[in-house]
């Protein structure tokens, strides 16, 4: 309020000294030179414009400095681009909900539905921003709050207004916007990643900032141009995305034999899953354990885009606008001589052969590759046009992974194997009266779910003589996932019923793998 008065003071000011200064031009023009009366209304003018002026000026100063004091005690406000959720915001969406100009108030329901009333309370505070002239700002930091309280990885925003949460790998509906909101909040979004909020034609990148009181979560926004309007996926990464072997629920033995791998001086380690895997945070929890065991090796890496910021790492993105191809990008960074470099992703024959090029060069490299398994790596490699036996010899490690939904241990319990996953744990070559089954009906502690997060599945191939013989004469993908076996090698589906073994998934999750696993 102090800022708009003094601004408005000093306009004032302006305009008495432009009104002098014209009136006193006026008298001075020749055609006015022997008008007496015209120089005594100078005169008058100037006589009444100088103190008003100096008034006007002294009050504006007076206003600065009391705004000055207010400001500098005012608490900070965040960047334009951070959005913080807490306490404050949490009272201000309070104070939203509200049902036909009455306090929203829902019923006592049974314990077990208690998920469903609080996310029944956050659909009605989101809904309650879309009404009654759509308050955009707010209805994003609120839905930027509630994938925070939910524990989201993901928010989708559909272009026929479906707003999507993923939850433990699972896509859950939240509300749906309005089709002549969702564009102003696709807009707002782009304002605060700081990209074109006009460009809808083409895709774009951009990262968010959200404060919360557990710490900052880096928020990246992905837009595609789609039929019907634009497509927004918000993807929440936090300092959890910084993880240490620790963290990850890796066995002790492929722990071992994964720092055992990446402590050799060169070679190719790369880590294959679907998208939503956890393939990046696995990356970046081997550069970590590299920053901190290695000496101080030079690490660099080459991302599109980057997700999280390592200070550890000299880390540089791919920018197709600005000429930096990805090609072009790695071989520049091959150029300062990093000791381990980190690839977020082998895309396509260009950045595969220099990967492995530098790989049998002198530099330990980790990257991501999209195959189906983890003895598929070699002919992936091989169908972008490397060739095979340099493949074989750059191949130190493949690290195969999915995400499962980890069972809450304060309500799992044990439970009786079905019909079918009796005959499923046969048709793998399983004892059923191995596994001992466990499920959970959900608690308070895990917000009723039944499942508190999700734990990682891993498969390490390390390539023996024999089998880079195979992968040198191209034997097929079965021959070679038989012939690992045989060594020995324990695959992903095997890995996934040890974790059921344990108790920490689900029988049928741990099946849904070896399902996937057992029909290639």
């Amino acid at each position: 309020m102090l800022d708009r008065l003094s601004t408005l003071v000093l306009w004032l000011a302006l305009a008495v000294a432009v009104g002098g200064t014209w009136t006193c031009w006026r008298a001075a023009a020749p055609e006015d030179a022997a008008s007496a009366a015209r120089l005594a209304a100078v005169d008058a003018t100037r006589a009444a414009a100088t103190p008003t002026l100096w008034i006007l000026l002294v009050a504006a100063a007076m206003l600065f400095v009391a705004a000055g004091r207010l400001e500098r005690r005012s608490p900070s406000r965040p960047a334009d681009n951070v959005v913080v959720v807490g306490a404050s915001q949490a009272a201000r969406s309070a104070s939203k909900p509200r049902v036909d100009g009455a306090p929203m108030v829902l019923a006592e329901v049974p314990p077990s539905l208690r998920r469903d009333r609080e996310r029944a309370v956050r659909r009605v505070q989101l809904e309650a921003f879309l009404r009654d002239g759509a308050d955009v700002i707010g209805f994003v930091d609120r839905l930027l709050a509630v994938a925070v309280e939910e524990g989201a990885s993901d928010i989708h925003l559909e272009p026929d207004g479906r707003a999507t949460l993923r939850l433990s790998g699972e896509i859950e509906e939240l509300l749906q916007v309005p089709p002549e909101v969702l564009p102003k909040v696709v807009r707002r979004l782009k304002v605060l990643a700081k990209v074109p909020p006009h460009v809808r034609a083409r895709p774009l990148d951009g990262r968010i900032a959200v404060a919360t009181p557990r710490g900052r979560i880096d928020v990246r926004l992905a837009t595609l141009p789609a039929q019907g309007g634009e497509r927004a996926t918000l993807r929440l990464a936090g300092a959890a995305a910084r993880r240490s072997f620790d963290a990850l629920g890796l066995e002790d033995a492929a722990r071992a034999r994964l720092e055992a791998v990446l402590d050799r001086p060169q070679g190719l380690v790369a880590v294959v899953g679907p998208t939503g895997s956890g393939k990046t945070t696995t990356l970046y929890a081997a550069l970590e354990h590299l920053s901190e065991r290695r000496g101080g090796p030079t690490l660099a890496s080459l991302e599109d885009p980057v997700e999280i910021d390592l200070p550890f790492v000299a880390q540089t993105q791919v920018d197709r606008e600005a000429g930096l191809t990805f090609a072009d990008a790695l071989r520049a960074v091959l150029r300062q001589n990093p000791d381990v470099l980190m690839i977020g992703e082998v895309r396509d024959e260009e950045s595969a052969g220099i990967a492995v090029q530098a790989a049998l060069s002198g530099h330990l490299v980790l990257t991501t590759l999209h195959a189906e398994s983890a003895v598929a790596v070699a002919a992936r490699l091989v169908d972008l046009g490397v060739e095979p036996f340099l493949v074989a010899s750059a191949l130190q490690a493949v690290v195969a992974q999915r995400l499962l939904p980890r069972l809450c241990s304060d309500c799992r319990r044990p439970v009786a194997l079905s019909p079918a996953d009796r005959s499923v744990l046969e048709g793998v070559g399983l004892d059923p009266s191995a596994v001992r089954p466990m499920d959970a009906d959900g608690c308070p502690q895990c917000d009723y779910r039944g499942t508190r997060g999700q734990v990682a599945v891993f498969e390490i191939l390390e390539p023996d003589a024999d089998l880079r013989r195979d992968m040198t004469r191209k034997a097929p993908v079965h021959e070679l996932a038989e012939a690992a076996v045989r060594r020995g090698h324990r695959p992903l589906d095997q890995e996934a019923l040890t974790l059921a073994q344990r108790g920490e998934v689900s029988v049928p999750a741990a099946l849904s793998i070896a399902a996937r696993e057992g029909t290639r």
